[in-house]
């Protein structure tokens, strides 16, 4: 298999790399992922990166800052006041949820 081949995606489009901006209240990291990669994947890595930026600032220790464990989470695309818009299925490709690179998402628990 060559190099071209291996960069399609299942669905038959490209995959390349896309850098979204996911926040958490205080927390806010860049995330790096593959058109491919399913929500899930997007939020994992997120929400890993969320901890270590917690721990580095110690501002977990507030309960309003607290980040939940991930199972809880869910990810939401921002809208132009920062609030969440829509959510995203886990299951979805990140291909086809309409992101860009250096959109914000945020991550939240669930209600």
């Amino acid at each position: 298999e060559d190099a071209a081949a291996s960069n399609f995606s299942s669905s038959g489009g490209q995959s390349g790399p896309i850098s979204v901006v996911v926040a958490h209240n205080a927390g806010e990291v860049t995330v790096e992922a593959r058109t491919s990669d399913p929500v899930q994947k997007l939020k994992c890595r997120a929400h890993a990166q969320l901890s270590v930026w917690y721990r580095f600032c110690d501002i977990s220790d507030s309960p309003s800052s607290a980040l939940p464990p991930l199972e809880e989470c869910q990810l939401w695309t921002s809208g132009p006041d920062g609030g969440a818009v829509a959510l995203l299925g886990e299951r979805s490709p990140l291909e086809e949820c309409s992101l860009s690179t250096g959109q914000k998402l945020l991550l939240r628990a669930r209600a």
